[in-house]
This record gives C-alpha cells, structure tokens and sequence, in this order.
C-alpha cells in the first residue's frame, strides 16, 4: 500500500511500523519515496504523546520527586512483539546507560 501511495503521488508518507512484512518489501517503498520525491518518515507516535510529555516535565520540575521504580504491563506474542511502555522510561527519566539495563534507547525523547 505504501508504494502505490508513493507512485500516486501523494505530498507525504507516514507508515506506522512495521514498514513492510521484509527487508525487499521496505527497500521498494523506501525507492518508490525516492522516485517520485516523497517525504517519509516511520515510527511510533508515543513520542510525540501529550501523556509522556507532561510526565517528563513532572519528573523534570520534581512533582513527583526522583522515580526509583516503574510497573508498566504490555502484551505481546512470539510472532509479534512490539514496544511497549517500560522501553521508554529509562530515558524519560534520564537515567543514565551505565545505570539502568534492559529495554531501548530513544535519545530523542
């Protein structure tokens, strides 16, 4: 669906992962964006949540003092797994590499 929105021209594609079910799937819509000039951009929107948001500028002003423990449930099978919550409190807190384990890192957050 994504490259057929990119050969018909639209101004811009967002595409809510996974991109593509393989690697050759996504490499063709990564080219037909290419072809055609089409802005693109993948991802999860949570970063740009209004939930996250104000928990980091409580967390940031001292609201709810200096977090030591978080309990996030989230779901996910063998065949799909996807971020859930606990991968982003590391760096919402701003804790630093050397002092958390597990989960990903999104810098930008």
């Amino acid at each position: 669906m994504a490259v057929y929105a990119a050969n018909a021209g639209v101004p811009m594609l967002f595409v809510e992962k996974a991109i593509s079910c393989s690697v050759q799937k996504a490499d063709e819509v990564l080219e037909a964006c290419r072809r055609h000039g089409t802005p693109f951009n993948t991802g999860v929107l949570r970063r740009f949540s209004e939930r996250y948001k104000r928990i980091r500028e409580m967390i940031a002003r001292g609201d709810i003092g200096e977090p030591q423990t978080a309990v996030v449930y989230g779901a996910a099978s063998l065949m799909h797994v996807h971020i859930t919550g606990w991968t982003l409190f590391p760096t919402c807190w701003g804790i630093q590499r050397s002092q958390r384990y597990g989960g990903i890192c999104y810098p930008e957050i």
